[in-house]
């Protein structure tokens, strides 16, 4: 029950540290006309700004003109569809880089498989040392 136990959380871990943040930079997303910035929004963790200010922030970004609509990702549904206007509003030149936050999928898959993998060799060679030990 325990080695189940360790097994699942094993494969937790990996689920959750094989999701990347990729970096990716305003004008690309602008320019692209099939980038969701343009219509449903970029879902976002953190922005840069072209003074090179690093700011958390966890939410989406539409591009609305010559602006960026910054939208926080609220945890009382009700309340995010109440809202009416974004939460910050930045001109597009001001803002040079988006973070968002990807999971990769085949990563996942094959850390898990791996990490199952090292596990059984780990207890077969931990029960074949105290099969030794004991004979």
């Amino acid at each position: 029950m325990r080695l189940h136990a360790a097994v699942l959380c094993g494969a937790a871990a990996l689920c959750t540290s094989c999701a990347t943040v990729v970096m990716m930079p305003v004008g690309g997303q602008i320019e692209s006309e099939r980038s969701n910035i343009h219509s449903k929004g970029i879902e976002i963790r953190a922005y840069v700004t072209h003074e090179g200010d690093f700011h958390t922030f966890e939410g989406r970004v539409l591009q609305r003109g010559d602006s960026l609509e910054f939208w926080s990702t609220s945890k009382d549904l009700t309340h995010q569809r109440e809202r009416s206007a974004p939460d910050l509003v930045l001109p597009t030149t001001d803002v040079t880089t988006l973070f968002s936050r990807h999971t990769n999928a085949p990563l996942v898959g094959s850390s898990i498989l791996i990490s199952v993998v090292t596990l059984g060799l780990a207890l077969w060679l931990v029960a074949a040392l105290i099969g030794a030990y004991m004979y």
